[in-house]
């Protein structure tokens, strides 16, 4: 008996000590899993890139030598339109090409990659502004969820990342603007001094972004005005008016070198329905509400709304102050649905019919931000901490809501990858097969043969059986034919 008066027993406190490392490691292994699934739903739509090839504009935007690129960057500004930053990168693959001596169906799936994962960089860098006082792998792993959403949902997904003419005008606009709004909402609601190189960043950002289409800078206009207004009315600091005036100034200018290009003109002369007031207004209206009915019914829409409530009760950031939080949420959400519409109308006045799909792409994804963020400050600002007794739950909680990601996997855009994926292969091979034939032959008037496979996810506008048209015409032009056509079948 005296030596068991000798053994000293743990203390409570020392016994709790050793589920720590238990503790650590069910951590470790809940956010490796949840980042597991999260790379796992993104890395299809990553893999297909590597198979694209040039389509349609992109030839027109191509050539084997700089300044016939260069030529046609401003044929395209002066007959067609003012995009100019969606043109330039639109360019990158056959300057890429040129630079290095590869040929273009090697470097165009390998920019198209770079495009897409840009892409889902700037959601989650978006989602780690959002998140700036909560724990930074919450933010990435949401903003990675958010990325799936978007890719699974959106109208157009072959024109959103599978085509880099398409990427250039609203892939690039749709992960600017995201980030504008998502350094908006911080830079609005806690009133902190904006440093130098970040307002350098934002100006180079707004006025490149403003070139890449016509509705995007309006957007950019509205978010800056209310960015500004929450400053000047709830900051105790220096609100910086200034600063945010100039940023609306950079936008104005390149708006105007966007709008005043000749090809405007040009293109919307191209359709006689076009400048009709009284039915782009009612185009808009339709098609605005159309699109907003569909998405409310979609099971994934309504289980990513309760991804967003879990991870804003996760993120437990009481940061932001109701009054400005309340206004600033509302003020962005009507703002977002006025600039759909908006958009919708400025499609219909320019062409008299509703606006295109891969456009829709960007509204989408803006939209999507939009509300995110606004549900988001709100229950941090408004309700969380009477929910703060659940932050002892939140990997649980964070782990929950994830997992209702995987409804996405019923949409549609998963499963047409999914039916899909056998031709991508064959596709591409006789992409390059094409590529080759037409590099080689001395012929001036060409016919190639037709395809065997015809994955949407992929195809741009087929060649015709008749030359002088889109994109004949670009192809002849790109490989120094007179005529490429399609060989008739027999």
């Amino acid at each position: 008996f005296s030596s068991l008066s000798s053994v000293t027993y743990p203390s409570p406190a020392s016994r709790s000590s050793w589920g720590d490392p238990i503790s650590r490691w069910i951590r470790v292994a809940g956010h490796t899993g949840l980042f597991g699934l999260a790379l796992w739903l993104l890395l299809p739509f990553v893999s297909i890139a590597l198979y694209t090839s040039p389509i349609t504009d992109d030839f027109c935007l191509s050539s084997h030598s700089f300044a016939i690129t260069a030529a046609a960057v401003w044929r395209y500004y002066d007959h067609v339109g003012g995009r100019v930053f969606a043109l330039l990168l639109s360019t990158v693959p056959s300057d890429l090409a040129n630079l290095t001596g590869l040929d273009l169906y090697v470097v165009y799936p390998l920019v198209d990659a770079v495009g897409i994962i840009a892409f889902i960089a700037a959601i989650v860098l978006s989602m780690v502004l959002l998140f700036s006082k909560a724990d930074r792998k919450i933010a990435i792993l949401f903003g990675l969820l958010f990325s799936i959403f978007i890719l699974a949902t959106v109208p157009d997904l072959q024109e959103f990342i599978y085509w880099v003419t398409g990427e250039a005008c609203y892939l690039s606009a749709a992960a600017a603007t995201c980030l504008f709004i998502a350094w908006s909402t911080p830079a609005a609601l806690s009133g902190e001094a904006i440093d130098s190189q970040t307002k350098i960043a934002v100006l180079i950002g707004c006025f490149l972004v403003t070139t890449a289409n016509e509705f995007t800078p309006i957007l950019l206009i509205g978010v800056t005005l209310l960015t500004a207004a929450i400053r000047h009315q709830f900051s105790a600091k220096d609100a910086q008016i200034r600063f945010f005036a100039t940023i609306l100034g950079v936008i104005l200018i390149a708006y105007s070198i966007m709008l005043l290009a000749p090809g405007n003109a040009e293109r919307v002369a191209a359709h006689p329905q076009s400048r009709n007031f009284a039915a782009s207004i009612h185009n808009a209206s339709t098609y605005t509400l159309e699109y907003w009915n569909y998405l409310k019914h979609l099971p994934h829409v309504r289980a990513f709304l309760v991804i967003i409530l879990c991870f804003a009760v996760a993120a437990n950031d009481r940061s932001y102050k109701p009054l400005p939080a309340i206004f600033f949420a509302i003020a962005l959400l009507a703002g977002v649905a006025l600039w759909v519409f908006v958009s919708y109308f400025i499609g219909a006045f320019g062409t008299g019919e509703v606006i295109a799909l891969r456009a829709r792409n960007e509204l989408l994804a803006v939209f999507a931000m939009s509300t995110t963020i606004s549900i988001f400050i709100l229950i941090r600002g408004v309700v969380v901490d009477r929910l703060a007794f659940l932050g002892r739950h939140r990997l649980w909680i964070i782990a929950i809501g994830a997992l209702f990601i995987l409804l996405v996997r019923s949409t549609k855009n998963y499963q047409t990858i999914h039916n899909q994926w056998p031709e991508l292969a064959t596709f591409w091979q006789e992409s390059v097969a094409r590529d080759l034939y037409l590099d080689q032959s001395r012929k001036l008037t060409e016919m190639v043969p037709d395809r065997s496979v015809t994955p949407s996810l992929l195809m741009g506008e087929e060649l015709k059986k008749i030359p002088f048209t889109l994109p004949n015409d670009c192809v002849a032009v790109y490989y120094g034919k007179d005529a490429v056509v399609l060989a008739p079948v027999h």
